[in-house]
């Protein structure tokens, strides 16, 4: 049984899954048991989840202030930014159907306080289609960043999160000013959890798509969410900041890009 026990302590899936490389050793560990060990994985990964998971969270919401026009970045905020002022996306699956939806906001906080670095959505939004909307959580991840298994960790842990605390977040202002209650109103309907990243991203992590299918199954299964894996072409923000004043621009992707299509293992 994979637990992972390191001296006296038991290393959790957290720390293995935000390893960025599959030369990990705790994740090759992980990885190489997973077929002869998935049903102990698939328990204590997501009883792990939900230890985690705050109920009735006390404390005041920061306010975060306008969403800003430009930034200095070219990395994951920068996908963040553009996708948002964007605001319509398209998601194309492998069996040739796809969604239509609309970006609310970006990195919305799920635990209380003024700390920066504490627990934040990077996409939230819902789907357009026909009268139907359904509640969209995306976690973005950077070439070189987080493992997808700990994107997935995350994903479902917000989820959780949101759900467990709707009443405490509907206090909560958005970027643009609007209540957020706006946005919470669709998570009775919440259907989608979305890892995304570039394709260049996913070229390291295909052959384990197989894994992260799992984790897709379990968590539809246990939730009721849909978990999807998802890639867009890289956009390069370095030229697009060029032409910055003051080293600061305004990041856009253009059509295409908002385009994301279901990752597919390699042929």
């Amino acid at each position: 049984m994979v637990r992972f026990r390191m001296a006296t302590k038991i290393k959790k899936y957290e720390d293995i899954f935000k390893k960025n490389s599959v030369r990990s050793k705790d994740l090759v560990l992980l990885l190489s048991n997973w077929e002869n060990d998935i049903n102990n994985i698939r328990r204590f990964f997501l009883d792990e989840i939900e230890a985690k998971v705050p109920r009735n969270v006390k404390g005041r919401f920061s306010e975060p202030g306008p969403l800003l026009l430009k930034l200095a970045g070219t990395s994951e905020n920068a996908y963040k930014y553009a996708f948002l002022k964007g605001k319509q996306a398209q998601i194309n699956f492998v069996n040739g159907k796809s969604i239509k939806l609309d970006w609310l906001d970006m990195e919305v906080p799920v635990m209380p306080g003024e700390n920066p670095r504490r627990r934040c959505l990077d996409l939230i939004g819902k789907t357009r289609e026909g009268n139907k909307a359904d509640f969209v959580i995306a976690e973005l991840k950077k070439e070189g960043g987080d493992s997808p298994f700990y994107a997935a960790y995350e994903a479902i842990f917000y989820a959780l999160s949101v759900k467990n605390n709707t009443k405490e977040l509907v206090h909560h202002p958005s970027f643009d000013g609007a209540p957020i209650e706006n946005y919470w109103k669709y998570y009775k309907n919440c259907k989608y959890l979305i890892v995304a990243a570039t394709n260049k991203y996913w070229e390291m992590w295909k052959d384990h798509l197989n894994k992260l299918k799992d984790i897709s199954s379990w968590v539809e299964n246990k939730y009721k969410y849909k978990l999807i894996y998802a890639e867009f072409n890289k956009v390069d923000f370095k030229t697009q900041k060029q032409n910055s004043v003051n080293g600061k621009y305004s990041p856009s992707v253009p059509n295409e890009i908002r385009i994301w299509n279901q990752v597919q293992k390699s042929i």
